[in-house]
């Protein structure tokens, strides 16, 4: 018979609560079985069951590809072991960005026991979960957020690869009909060995299938802030295409290597954050990107820094065209586009983003020879390995990688924000 043990509480979605655990059969000491990820319904009704059994048929579709976090179907779980981990739960501890279990974790599960999960329990008595593959790692919003702290962006070649790899998953689920519509940093896992991972199909569709809203703002694509604001207006939302997740993967790619989202501005989040309404806040949040931030073209990235080639800026900003019928229509396209026009992408693979996050673990220090072998796409000009991208840097002619542009757009736009923060109090000549 099978069994879960809870081994900590990783955090909450929109719809569930995910759960870190050991599954086990009957006989097998725990210690030796599998850690999965099981996403438990919270607060549930016959709508939530139903889009819950959903999300989680669509993702079960996707579980054989490497670049997309696995999911292996539904399970009922016994209310009573949840019930029983909320009287005493077990702490997950986080090492800088990858989540690990104490000892004394461990020890406590072995201890209790596990109660089985049973397709005959009835009715009231469990509540559904997904099960999932554990990513042993990190996502990309905690990456971001560790290096902008230190100063630091993200290597170029590293990010392209990550988001090189994230476009072969997308590729798998749009060839068999799913839009994914909640692309973000913190939906891309990376696990230890560098293999980037899309999670979190909760929100997937059809193509071509009509529904309402769904995403985060600040990565939505001009047609779901449209059909937002149709659903307020309460109009018929109109369908969605593939080149949606396009457009946001795009965002997330161009505030990766420019260290700002360029649909965020905090003074307007400010000031719309005083309105009590939720949903008329919502609509004037929509209707100031599309006024905003989207119909005028954002500003090309390498107009931003002048260390991000011209030719991954104009590829970004084909992600990011406003006009559907204008932005990359198939994500095989990107590809091809960036393994054509950046060559350090070829040579950059699972080894290198392996090396490199174990050295950023460890603030660069103790680096091999072996180590920079594998790190040959992070070559500068000079024939050096460079590791570090540091944010308040300056060229060799002394002008700083953030043009004025650039550095004008962030304080106009992410005042108070950690990159503005950490500009500020490193180039006080240029803030």
């Amino acid at each position: 018979m099978v069994s879960y043990g809870i081994l900590g509480k990783l955090g909450e979605g929109g719809m569930g609560e995910i759960y870190m655990v050991r599954k086990y059969s009957e006989g097998i000491d725990l210690r030796i079985c599998n850690v999965f990820v099981l996403k438990v319904l919270k607060k549930a009704t016959p709508e939530k069951e139903e889009e819950f059994l959903i999300e989680a048929n669509l993702a079960t579709y996707l579980k054989e590809s490497e670049n997309i976090v696995k999911t292996y179907g539904t399970v009922k779980v016994p209310k009573t072991m949840l019930e029983e981990y909320e009287q005493n739960p077990y702490e997950v501890i986080t090492d800088n960005f990858y989540p690990t279990l104490s000892k004394k974790n461990l020890e406590t599960i072995l201890e209790e026991f596990s109660l089985p999960v049973t397709q005959d329990l009835k009715k009231g008595d469990f509540v559904y979960a997904i099960e999932m593959e554990y990513i042993d790692g990190t996502d990309l919003k905690a990456l971001q957020s560790n290096h902008i702290k230190k100063g630091l962006l993200i290597p170029i070649p590293i990010t392209t690869y990550v988001v090189y790899k994230v476009l072969k998953g997308l590729s798998y689920a749009h060839k068999i009909g799913i839009i994914h519509r909640d692309i973000s940093p913190d939906n891309i896992m990376i696990n230890k060995e560098g293999v980037p991972k899309l999670a979190d199909f909760g929100i997937a569709v059809a193509a071509g299938a009509v529904e309402k809203f769904a995403g985060k703002l600040n990565y939505a694509s001009p047609e779901q802030l449209k059909n937002l604001k149709k659903v307020l207006d309460k109009k018929e939302p109109s369908p969605l295409d593939f080149s949606t997740d396009i457009y946001s993967l795009g965002i997330v790619f161009y505030e990766l290597l420019t260290g700002i989202n360029p649909l965020i501005d905090s003074s307007a989040e400010e000031e719309l954050s005083y309105i009590p309404d939720n949903q008329l806040r919502l609509y004037k949040a929509a209707e100031y990107l599309l006024n905003e931030k989207i119909y005028p073209r954002f500003l090309r990235p390498h107009n931003i820094r002048s260390d991000i080639p011209k030719e991954l800026s104009e590829i970004i900003m084909k992600m990011l065209d406003p006009d559907p019928d204008e932005r990359y229509k198939r994500v095989e396209e990107v590809r091809n586009d960036l393994l054509e026009n950046y060559r350090a992408l070829q040579l950059t693979n699972e080894e290198t983003l392996e090396t490199y996050l174990n050295l950023f673990l460890k603030d660069f220090k103790e680096i091999k020879k072996s180590d920079k072998i594998r790190l040959i796409s992070l070559r500068n000009e000079n024939n050096k390995i460079q590791l570090k991208r540091i944010i308040p840097a300056k060229t060799k002619t002394g002008e700083h990688l953030y043009t004025e542009k650039g550095l004008e757009l962030i304080k106009k736009t992410h005042k108070g924000l950690t990159i503005y923060k950490v500009i500020k109090q490193t180039l006080k000549d240029a803030f």
